[in-house]
């Protein structure tokens, strides 16, 4: 299951507004994917996390359009795991480092919403049996896809800055 959309244009000038045109505390890190042997820096900011006491303050603006989303598409939402907000500045590297490595979510049952904040290059590639889908980086749009699927975010390489939001979330 591959789902795509486009949030109301309100709701997309609303998050860009609140997460780039703003001061999100980041926690800067010089691989944003933890992998000490290429440099991808980046920065991120949890917004919910199920092990974490109190979600961020930005949780409470931005629950009610996943969750408009997840009607939409008749989702029978359960609960959120995750919502991370990533910020990855178009950094020149080596053509073998143009993708983040493939990876899959969490290891366990889990439902990935990536949702996109900005027009910027790149995207997200999923990998599902044996059709590879490229999800283009376009401002207010977002996928929907089993979290467990081999997927990899696609950099900018167009001097923009690529800002998503990932929720991985479960249904009932």
């Amino acid at each position: 299951m591959i789902i795509t959309g486009k949030i109301p244009p309100s709701d997309a000038n609303w998050i860009e507004n609140s997460f780039i045109n703003t001061s999100v505390p980041f926690i800067w890190v010089d691989n944003v994917l933890g992998d000490i042997s290429t440099y991808r820096p980046g920065a991120m900011h949890t917004i919910f996390d199920k092990y974490e006491d109190k979600p961020s303050p930005l949780f409470e603006h931005i629950n009610p359009i996943f969750q408009n989303i997840f009607k939409k598409h008749s989702l029978n939402f359960d609960k959120y795991l995750r919502i991370r907000y990533f910020h990855q500045p178009d950094v020149k590297v080596e053509e073998s480092y143009k993708n983040d490595p493939l990876h899959t979510d969490l290891g366990e049952e889990n439902l990935s919403l990536v949702y996109y904040l900005n027009e910027a290059g790149g995207g997200t590639a999923i990998f599902a049996e044996d059709i590879h889908y490229n999800i283009l980086h376009k401002q207010g749009n977002y996928v929907i896809f089993d979290g467990l699927l081999p997927h990899a975010g696609i950099l900018s390489q167009n001097n923009t800055t690529r800002s998503v939001i990932n929720v991985n979330f479960v249904v009932k």
